[in-house]
């Protein structure tokens, strides 16, 4: 049977909560609970007189917070801890009901299931929250009964975010902020430890927002060490973010979205899933409804707009922009400086392709272009180019252009395609009968500029 200690209040009839011994390392010898405040706890672990085994109850326990943009919320809870020996408190910790408490009772929550990691010293060395004047010891990790998790005090710490301070858990009603991991559908969440150096620990800034009914859901959302300043909305879950993480935010309802290490400053309008995106991946714009998308390693400021849907990006691509509607569109390794206009689907880039530019402009249409091969100032390799394209420039040093169309109505047309002097090995079958002045696919001279596209 496991060993606990069961607290009671100061009358000994109320039960405040229950301490399972065999969680650190066994029972004590005290006999009890020796209840105490932290200045009293503070001076017999100075002076040498805990008593190894004891069990203590440090009863004016409050989580405190010096670090910027930081405050605390005040709920009150007790902290218990345990003497290894006379001169020594062991780490993990438990907490209990304050006596007279109410906030945590009428919550629900079940403070007895907590478990704490506690440091009596106020260390501004190893934490950067920590109050050297006012402090009562600082818990530097926090697990609830559903399983959140965080490197502090997660009931009491609050991050100020646009004049507005929220908990790491958090949901607001009526212009008011609440502690959302009391919600049942608040659980498994779980964040990393944050160093702003190479030693002080830090508070993270990430916030997560809970909702009512269907956006109530804020669970298993994984955030990796060193990961900070991150914001979610109301009902996203199973989102999981590697080390090194910052200054993300992901629209309501974002779900099953991966993020690699390093990933910085991206942004996931609403209801964007199950997209992956590589390590070092940064200042991405994803527009709302945006789902399956891959990005490899390295990927930075790309831009993809509303309904864009299993883009797979490769290594080392940057500055790629694809407009709202854009889908099933493939980068290859090293590709970079590619834009994609609206409506475009089904294109592909081989590696090293830079510089291409398909349906600039938010009423260009493009599909079923391929471009392949190592190409230099343009798109290279095997490119096909079928029916309903208009706006595609191939560069100097492109090779290998197919260029096709049957028709040039306005459901399937072909328009302002511009094939530079230098480019290599071109094909084009376009019936006489489409090429006026509407509808043209045009070559120009070596070097020209293009300035209608």
């Amino acid at each position: 049977m496991e060993k606990v200690i069961k607290i009671y209040d100061k009358d000994n009839v109320k039960m405040l909560g229950v301490v399972p011994l065999d969680e650190i390392g066994g029972g004590g010898n005290s006999g009890g609970i020796v209840v105490t405040t932290y200045a009293n706890l503070k001076s017999m672990r100075d002076g040498g007189t805990l008593a190894p085994g004891a069990w203590y109850r440090i009863t004016d326990y409050v989580t405190t917070t010096t670090q910027v943009n930081t405050q605390s919320a005040g709920n009150v809870f007790d902290v218990i801890v345990r003497a290894d020996d006379a001169h020594t408190l062991n780490e993990n910790a438990f907490a209990c009901v304050h006596n007279g408490d109410t906030y945590f009772t009428e919550a629900g929550a079940n403070l007895a299931a907590w478990e704490l990691k506690y440091d009596l010293d106020n260390d501004t060395a190893k934490y950067a929250w920590a109050n050297s004047e006012n402090g009562k010891g600082v818990i530097w990790w926090m697990k609830d009964e559903k399983g959140n998790e965080c490197p502090y005090d997660f009931k009491n710490i609050q991050f100020k975010v646009d004049n507005v301070f929220y908990y790491t858990f958090s949901i607001m009603t009526n212009g008011e902020v609440f502690d959302h991991s009391f919600n049942k559908a608040c659980y498994g969440n779980k964040m990393g430890i944050y160093y702003n150096d190479s030693v002080k620990r830090s508070l993270n800034e990430n916030v997560l927002l809970g909702g009512t009914g269907i956006n109530a859901s804020c669970y298993n959302n994984i955030f990796g060490n060193n990961c900070y300043n991150n914001f979610l909305e109301i009902g996203c879950f199973s989102n999981s973010f590697g080390y090194n993480c910052q200054s993300n935010t992901l629209g309501s309802s974002c779900r099953y979205n991966s993020f690699g290490i390093r990933c910085n400053s991206n942004k996931l309008g609403a209801n964007c899933d199950n997209n992956k995106f590589g390590d070092s991946c940064t200042l991405h714009n994803i527009g709302k409804n945006c789902t399956r998308n891959s990005f490899g390693f390295s990927c930075a400021e790309n831009s993809l707009e509303s309904s864009c849907d299993s883009n797979n990006f490769g290594t080392a691509c940057s500055g790629n922009s694809l407009k709202h509607g854009c889908h099933y569109n493939r980068f290859g390794d090293y590709c970079m400086f590619n834009r994609i206009g609206a409506y475009c689907e089904s294109i592909s880039f081989g590696i090293e392709c830079q510089k291409n530019i398909f349906g600039v402009g938010n009423s260009g249409g493009c599909g079923e272009c391929d471009c392949g091969g190592d190409c230099g100032c343009g798109c290279g390799g095997e490119s096909t180019v079928y029916d309903y394209y208009r706006n595609i420039i191939f560069d100097n040093g492109c090779s290998n252009i197919s260029l096709k169309a049957t028709t040039t109505s306005q459901l399937s047309y072909c328009q302002n395609v511009h094939v530079m002097l230098g480019v290599k090995n071109k094909t084009v079958e376009i019936n006489d009968a489409d090429l006026n002045s509407t509808y043209t696919i045009e070559v120009y001279p070596l070097n020209s500029k293009v300035l209608n596209v």
